[in-house]
């Protein structure tokens, strides 16, 4: 395989000045598919080059092997037998490094490959790790990967913080157009981030990217992500966890397959590709399907529904698909459709549609049967025509202008990255929908309710949320 991206690992590997710049005893907070372009794990990798000064390796969700599903299914601190090091989950009983992880270590580096969308967990794991470093006085470097769903756009509303949780911890849109190495300078420059941060940036990848042309190899990077197709639909299909849809998990292709056992493919599908036809919604085509998921919703029943098939990654807007998906399997299934009900996420008290979406602005009555009111009165009747917000001269600069956007644009890229204002989301500027805030206020219950992050305030809550997590983690 001809490489034309070097990732952050890559070049530390092969760079003596970079590995320099590694201090003291290290951490390495990485899964399985932190690899080299050989396939070689990143803790091998670091181990024969660091020798005893890697002290110690962390795992976020799905694990160190990633092998645990879905969420709120923890993983447990133990002990490599190979490497002969601790692995410390940081989807456990915390989701922080706690002062007694941090003892020993001077730098820690991270190296977790990022699907690009807000609800995607990897980067308020780091979010968190840089917390923790800053408070601990430990250095952070970050070994940057690419975004597979490419640099170029941004879709989505921005989550409201009345829906904070650990898909969505600060705000940021659905699809935020970052590698996992700018939103950690985006995080240092407008969260108060504070940790000493040193970015290792990729080589050759540049913005116009799909992954398949980093000429890098595809590992899973959590265990519903088989194919790079499966990470370009993500930030629309994810949707469908917060319903009774089964958005493909227990076959072999999640998120690309949806379907429901009311479902008749064959139309569905048909009236489906004519409103995305009238949307002028391009880069997907679709087909009717039908599957008998393995595990998880309609276990052993045949589904019938749709499968997206990526026809042009930079023509795709999986968000914007995913929002009228919605829609359209309402407008088929009526009173069929239901709301997944909490907890998601350790939250138990928000809907987890509304916590997918950052906002309960998309969400209305089941029993509202037009577009304008199952996706927000506002936003959906004119989201067809907010291709204005698309244009670089609407709104704050977007942050990819700015010095944490490390990657130049392709050349032949002829999309710009959208404006955006994603550290003020008080009036939840969206760039594909307009998602103002509807001025519904929030009950005291609705609030949501934060897991431990290793903040001193509100001391009852974090307690409530350890025995949750420790009651209910394992599912």
């Amino acid at each position: 395989m001809n490489n034309r991206v070097e990732t952050g690992l890559s070049r530390l590997l092969a760079d003596p000045s970079i590995q320099a710049r590694i201090q003291g005893n290290i951490g390495y907070l990485c899964h399985s598919a932190s690899v080299t372009p050989g396939l070689e794990h990143g803790a091998l990798a670091l181990k024969r080059l660091f020798g005893p000064r890697l002290k110690a390796l962390f795992a976020p969700q799905h694990g160190f092997a990633t092998d645990a599903q879905d969420n709120m299914i923890e993983s447990p601190h133990f002990y490599h037998p190979y490497l002969q090091l601790p692995v410390y989950s940081l989807y456990s009983e915390t989701r922080v490094p706690t002062p007694q992880m941090l003892e020993h270590i001077d730098t820690l580096v991270i190296d977790l490959q990022d699907n690009g969308t807000r609800v995607y967990t990897y980067i308020w794991t780091m979010v968190l790790v840089l917390e923790a470093c800053a408070r601990a006085g430990v250095g952070v470097v970050i070994l940057d990967r690419p975004n597979p769903l490419g640099g170029t756009r941004v879709e989505g509303n921005i989550s409201e913080m009345e829906f904070r949780s650990f898909i969505g911890w600060r705000p940021l849109p659905m699809r935020h157009g970052m590698t996992i190495g700018e939103v950690a300078r985006f995080a240092s420059a407008h969260w108060g981030m504070d940790a000493p941060l040193d970015v290792v940036p990729m080589s050759g990848w540049q913005r116009a990217f799909g992954f398949s042309e980093c000429g890098l190899p595809w590992v899973l990077p959590s265990p519903n992500f088989p194919t790079p197709d499966t990470a370009m639909v993500y930030p629309g299909t994810v949707l469908l966890e917060g319903t009774n849809i089964s958005e493909g998990r227990g076959t072999t292709r999640p998120f690309e397959l949806i379907g429901h056992p009311n479902l008749q493919a064959f139309p569905f599908c048909e009236s489906f590709n004519q409103r995305l036809n009238k949307m002028g919604l391009k880069g997907c085509m679709l087909r009717p399907a039908a599957f008998i998921p393995t595990f998880d919703k309609f276990q052993g029943q045949v589904c019938q529904g749709l499968q997206i098939h990526i026809a042009d990654s930079r023509a795709c807007n999986p968000w914007e698909l995913g929002q009228w998906l919605l829609h359209s399997l309402y407008r088929e299934l009526g009173l069929l459709l239901e709301w997944r009900q909490p907890p998601f996420e350790y939250v138990e008290d928000i809907l987890p549609i509304d916590l997918l979406n950052g906002s309960a602005n998309f969400r209305a009555s089941r029993t509202h049967k037009t577009v304008s009111r199952i996706l927000g009165r506002r936003s959906c009747r004119s989201i067809s025509k907010q291709k204005n917000l698309l244009d670089p001269s609407f709104g704050p600069p977007h942050p990819l202008k700015e010095s944490y956007g490390s990657y130049r644009r392709s050349e032949s890229s002829s999309v710009l990255p959208p404006a955006c204002c994603f550290c003020s989301p008080k009036e939840g500027l969206a760039i594909s929908v307009n998602c103002k805030n509807s001025g519904r206020a929030l009950s005291a219950s609705q609030r949501l309710r934060p897991f431990n992050d290793g903040s001193p305030p509100r001391k009852k809550t974090l307690q409530d949320l350890q025995k949750r997590g420790s009651n209910k983690g394992r599912q």
